[in-house]
């Protein structure tokens, strides 16, 4: 059977894949993820760190009991700086693998997972980070209203079923539970930023986000691969409207202090800057103040003519706007540069070759 599967014993330097799950008080959901990971099939050599981030439940209690089930491939971390950064960045600091997967702890990754994603690499090699879908396990039958138009802070993803590169020509987020990293990569441009994950009261981050423009600008290469797919469970509170519009407001304000990196890459595809006026008397940019006028028009227009749905989307892109109004009036303090990820010094790397060799 299949939930009764022991993975085999692997030896330190045979990692290649080391994947990374953070959690955080969610022990109901975490025995079920863990046990997602242990069943996977035909998986290059790889190991499990389990990263409890400060948690007050029965969390370690949870993590224990599977990983005496793990025949040494399951390791447990703890990190008390609390912040989804500082945990997953705690699990690059302890991996042992050339590649470093990512996934959550309400996530039932598919039990082709890790396979998928060393053949993915091993099939572009010039690739140095790729994600997949991330598809819905629904608390119930949601509303008609909570369409593919609205998974953005559902935190879901699906780009369509064709492969495509993620690079400053294409650079929309791939989801930090089904994110996948050349180890080197963080050598290079750095690990995850603590200034951009979630902040309390807020319902958005940016911090995937703000790590792949920051890899992207640095000239690394992604991939986007469909047949990469793991299962997120829905929190019942984002099936409502409320919630999404706290989102959208909360996400507008987040993004500001990544509009630089965004900057650069609209610079590459050779777009043109924003305009400036020198003289211009107002705080807010012309630009921003024409696409709030010109959301607000049309939030309107829908409601008249009853238009719920497309009234509702176009509400959700106007309290973006405003949100991102709020951050340019109030800005944050320029972080500083995020943390480093040091070479490993008296340990051989594991081969990039070792992932065709176990494919």
């Amino acid at each position: 059977m299949p939930g009764t599967m022991q993975p085999a014993r692997v030896e330190t330097t045979d990692v290649v894949v080391s994947v990374v799950l953070c959690t955080y008080n969610r022990c109901d959901m975490l025995g079920e993820a863990l046990e997602s990971l242990l069943v996977q099939e035909h998986a290059p050599p790889h190991e499990i760190i389990v990263v409890d981030n400060n948690s007050t439940d029965a969390t370690r209690e949870v993590a224990q009991g599977v990983i005496a089930r793990s025949a040494g491939r399951m390791h447990y971390v703890f990190e008390g700086r609390q912040g989804l950064c500082h945990a997953r960045n705690a699990g690059v600091r302890a991996s042992r693998g050339c590649i470093v997967a990512f996934t959550d702890d309400d996530v039932r990754v598919l039990p082709d997972w890790i396979a998928k994603i060393a053949a993915a690499f091993q099939r572009w090699t010039w690739v140095d980070f790729l994600g997949g879908k991330v598809l819905p396990r629904w608390p119930r039958t949601p509303p008609e209203w909570l369409t593919e138009r609205h998974w953005g802070p559902l935190a879901l993803l699906d780009y369509g079923p064709g492969v495509r590169e993620v690079n400053a020509d294409w650079a929309p987020c791939m989801v930090g539970a089904n994110l996948a990293v050349r180890r080197k990569v963080f050598e290079r441009v750095g690990l995850f930023h603590p200034a951009f994950q979630h902040r309390r009261g807020s319902c958005s981050a940016v911090d995937d986000h703000e790590w792949q423009y920051r890899a992207i600008v640095a000239g690394s290469v992604g991939v986007y691969v469909p047949e990469i797919v793991i299962e997120a469970a829905v929190q019942p509170n984002r099936l409502e409207r409320a919630y999404h519009r706290k989102w959208h407001l909360d996400h507008g304000r987040a993004v500001v202090p990544i509009e630089p990196l965004e900057a650069v890459l609209r610079a590459r595809r050779g777009e043109q800057g924003r305009p400036r006026f020198a003289r211009w008397p107002l705080p807010l940019p012309p630009y921003l103040l024409a696409r709030i006028g010109t959301l607000g028009l049309r939030w309107i227009w829908h409601g008249v003519r009853i238009q719920w749905e497309e009234a509702f989307l176009v509400e959700c892109e106007l309290r973006e706007a405003i949100g991102f109004a709020r951050g340019l009036l109030n800005p944050d303090p320029r972080p500083e540069p995020a943390p480093r990820l040091e070479a490993r010094r008296g340990v051989e790397p594991v081969s990039e070759a070792r992932i065709r060799a176990s494919a």
